[in-house]
C-alpha cells in the first residue's frame, strides 16, 4: 500500500469485528469515537486525526502532506455493542504507507530515562 502524493490523499479502511462485519458502533473516548495516528518510522513525523466514518462502517483519515518515507497507521477505538463492547483497542497493520520522494532518516537518540525539551524535563522511573 502507498500514497502516490505527499498531498492530502485520504486512508479508507473498515474496523472488522469477529463475525467478519464492519463495526459501526463507537464509544466516545475523550468526545471521539476513533482516534487515527500516523507515525513516521523513524518517528521523525507524527500525525493524530480524527476521521469520519460514512455508511457502512468506512472510516476516511485525511493525513495532512506526509513528508516522505515510510509511515505506520494505527487506529484506536472502543466498541460500543458487541463482543468487544467497553474494550479499549489499538489497531495496526503489519504494513506501512510509503510516500514517495527522497526521504533524510534522522537517527533514534540513545535510549534514556530523563530527556529536556523545550526548559521542561521529563523523568521515568521504575522498571
Amino acid at each position: 500500500m502507498s500514497l502516490v502524493t505527499r498531498s492530502a490523499a485520504p486512508y479508507r479502511f473498515t474496523i472488522a469485528g469477529p463475525d467478519g462485519k464492519p463495526v459501526t458502533a463507537f464509544a466516545a473516548d475523550q468526545t471521539k469515537r476513533l482516534h487515527f495516528y500516523a507515525i513516521r518510522s523513524d518517528l521523525n513525523g507524527f500525525q493524530h486525526i480524527h476521521p469520519v466514518m460514512a455508511k457502512e462502517g468506512v472510516w476516511a483519515a485525511h493525513p495532512a502532506g506526509l513528508a516522505p518515507g515510510s509511515w505506520r497507521m494505527f487506529a484506536t477505538f472502543t466498541p460500543a455493542t458487541g463482543p468487544g463492547k467497553g474494550t479499549a483497542f489499538v489497531l495496526s497493520r503489519t504494513v506501512t504507507v510509503t510516500v514517495p520522494g527522497s526521504a533524510a532518516t534522522i537517527p533514534l537518540p540513545a535510549a534514556s530515562s530523563a530527556t529536556t525539551v523545550g526548559g521542561y524535563t521529563v523523568t521515568v522511573k521504575g522498571a
